[in-house]
């Protein structure tokens, strides 16, 4: 299974750095999000478990209280971080899960903790965010986690934008 994530990743990677020197971020953005659109369903499942079991045998969370983590749009084919999400609170107890909500008015996004009762409704860009949660003060976070479409040599992220 993660050979084949692997493979998947290095493919799309190897695409992307290879049309780098030729292409705008734009032009990666789209190539990247084309890419992830040709996921099956199988094949997303598949490779969301493995980056979950990639997550969990890289990273040690026994000192970590606080984690900030993305929350899928399912729909465009992002990895299902909700596997991470449930190990989390099944085994790790100790960590603040924590989540982005846009804050239209001043144009910044804001975190609140994400907790097992809590409410997501899907914003205007249909990104799933809490509803009856609380605020968190983002210079307590320990971990993020962040969603990118990829990344160039020098690891620099491509994302939505």
């Amino acid at each position: 299974m993660q050979e084949g994530l692997l493979h998947f990743i290095s493919g799309v990677q190897e695409g992307l750095l290879h049309r780098c020197n030729f292409m705008l971020k734009t032009q990666l953005r789209q190539l990247g999000l084309a890419k992830r659109q040709q996921l099956t369903a199988d094949k997303l499942q598949i490779f969301s478990l493995a980056i979950s079991q990639i997550f969990f045998q890289t990273f040690s969370l026994e000192d970590v209280s606080s984690l900030h983590i993305y929350l899928p749009i399912l729909k465009h084919n992002e990895i299902n971080t909700w596997f991470i999400i449930r190990k989390i609170w099944q085994h790790y107890p100790q960590i603040t899960l924590v989540t982005s909500k846009t804050n239209l008015p001043q144009q910044t996004m804001e975190s609140y903790i994400l907790a097992a009762n809590t409410t997501i409704i899907e914003n205007r860009w249909h990104i799933p965010e809490p509803v009856n949660a609380t605020h968190f003060a983002e210079e307590n976070l320990e971990m993020m986690l962040l969603p990118l479409l990829g990344f160039d040599r020098e690891g620099h992220r491509v994302g939505y934008g």
